[in-house]
C-alpha cells in the first residue's frame, strides 16, 4: 500500500481482502497483532470522526471504514501485522509464491510512505467507482469528487491537473462536453463540476472490473505518480436459457443471477412477455383458458446478494394445448449491467389435460349364457371436444 506522507487513506478491499464462501463479511474479523509505527488504523463510522481500533472486519472495509493515518513523520516504511478468523477457525489460507498455504501465522501489510514537501498535493480520497450502468446508451458512470479528491491549499482546483499514464483496458475517459472523445488529462475542477466519466467499451460487456493509472501534479510541477483508480461494476442476467414447467405446477420460479462486484445494491425489471401462450391481460383470452399471470415487477439486490427470483404464477385449466410458451425478460437495470442472458423461456407442458380413452379395466370375466359383454370405455383429459 502507498500512502502519501502525512495523510489518510482508506484501505480498500484491492489493498486488504478475505473470502470465506460460507462466513458472512460481518464475522470474517481482522485482528493487529503488531500496529504501525508511523501512524495508526482507525475506524469511522460516519466518514468524520476515527478512532484508532486493533480489529476490523471485512464488512468495514467494503463499506469504506478502516484507513491508515500517517502521523507526518519522514519515515518512508511502515508495515502492520494482523490474523483473521471466522470466528471458528484460527487457520485461514494464504497465497505464498502461486500456492495457497494453510496458516494461523500472523500476515503483514506492508506500507511505503511518499514523501512530500508541504506544496504538494495530496490525494485525500481515492476510492474508485463500484458500479456502471446505462446513460446517454453507453455503460458508464461519473467521477465524483467522492471517489476521487486531491488538494493542495497552494493550488487551485482548476490547476491540480491528472494526467493517466496508464490507460484503462475495458473503456476510456471521456469529457461530457466532448462525448466519444477519449482524454488523458483533466483537473480537480472538472471532476468537481461533473465532467469525467469513465466509459466502457461495447466490446468489453463481459467485463466486471477495470483500473487506469495516474498521476496528480500541481503548476510548480510538484508531482504525485503510480497512483491506481480501480472500476468496479457488476452483470445482472438469468441463470437458465429455459424453463419447463407443469402447467398445475402453481408457480414457476426464474432464477435472476449478480456476477462482479457486490458491494452496491443493484434494481433490474423483470417482466413476461406473451408467446404461445396467453396471460391474464391477453386480449381475447376467456377465463379458464389463461396459461399464466401477467408479471411485472422489480428485482433488489442488496449488498453481497448475489441470486434472486422472478416468481410467476401458471393457471391450471382442463384444456389440453399441448407444450406452450412464454418469454421472461430482463431490462431497466439501475446500478448494474445486464449480462448476456436477459431472455429466458418458460415452456408449460399439460400432459395431464392430454384426451385418452382407455376401458375401465384390462381383464372382464363374463358368464356364457349372459348373450354379451359390456365393456366401459372411460375418457380422461380435455372433454371439450368431440371424439371416438
Amino acid at each position: 500500500m502507498r500512502v502519501q506522507e502525512g495523510v489518510r487513506k482508506t484501505i480498500t478491499e484491492f489493498e486488504l481482502k478475505a473470502t470465506d464462501a460460507d462466513t458472512e463479511e460481518e464475522s470474517i474479523t481482522f485482528t493487529i497483532v503488531q500496529a504501525p509505527r508511523h501512524g495508526n488504523i482507525e475506524r469511522t463510522n460516519n466518514g468524520q470522526h476515527y478512532r484508532q481500533t486493533n480489529s476490523f472486519t471485512m464488512d468495514d472495509i467494503y463499506q469504506n471504514r478502516i484507513s491508515y493515518n500517517h502521523d507526518g513523520s519522514n519515515s518512508l516504511k511502515d508495515r502492520f501485522t494482523f490474523t483473521v478468523t471466522d470466528g471458528t477457525n484460527v487457520f485461514f489460507m494464504v497465497e505464498e509464491g502461486g500456492k495457497e498455504v494453510l496458516t494461523a501465522a500472523p500476515q503483514m501489510l506492508k506500507i511505503d510512505i511518499l514523501p512530500v514537501d508541504d506544496g504538494t498535493p495530496r490525494i485525500v480520497i481515492n476510492l474508485g467507482l463500484q458500479w456502471l450502468e446505462y446513460m446517454d446508451n453507453k455503460a458508464t458512470n461519473l467521477i465524483s469528487k467522492k471517489e476521487l479528491l486531491t488538494m493542495d491549499p497552494d493550488t487551485d482546483d482548476g490547476q491540480l491537473v491528472y494526467e493517466v499514464t496508464a490507460e484503462p483496458k475495458h473503456g476510456f475517459l471521456e469529457s461530457k462536453l466532448k462525448p466519444g472523445a477519449p482524454i488523458t488529462r483533466f483537473t480537480q475542477a472538472d471532476i468537481n463540476l461533473g465532467l469525467i466519466r469513465y466509459v466502457l467499451h461495447e466490446e468489453s460487456m463481459t467485463e466486471t472490473m477495470d483500473n487506469f493509472k495516474f498521476l496528480v501534479k500541481d503548476s510548480k510541477p510538484n508531482i504525485v505518480s503510480d497512483n491506481f483508480f480501480h472500476i468496479q461494476w457488476s452483470l445482472i442476467s438469468f441463470q437458465h436459457r429455459s424453463y419447463n414447467v407443469s402447467e398445475k405446477a402453481g408457480t414457476v420460479s426464474v432464477t435472476v443471477k449478480r456476477m462482479g462486484n457486490l458491494n452496491q445494491y443493484a434494481i433490474v425489471l423483470c417482466r413476461t412477455e406473451q408467446g404461445t401462450a396467453t396471460s391474464t391481460s391477453s386480449v381475447g383470452s376467456r377465463p379458464g383458458q389463461q396459461d399464466y399471470v401477467e408479471y411485472a415487477g422489480q428485482v433488489q439486490f442488496d449488498e453481497r446478494e448475489d441470486t434472486k427470483v422472478c416468481t410467476i404464477v401458471i393457471q391450471d385449466d382442463e384444456v389440453f394445448e399441448g407444450v406452450e410458451s412464454f418469454q421472461v425478460e430482463l431490462s431497466m437495470p439501475v446500478y448494474a449491467l445486464l449480462g448476456q442472458l436477459t431472455r429466458a423461456s418458460v415452456n408449460i407442458n399439460d400432459t395431464e389435460d392430454e384426451p385418452t380413452l382407455q376401458f375401465d379395466k384390462k381383464t372382464y370375466h363374463v358368464n356364457e349364457s349372459t348373450g354379451f359383454l359390456q365393456a366401459p370405455i372411460e375418457r380422461k383429459g380435455d372433454t371439450s371436444s368431440t371424439v371416438s
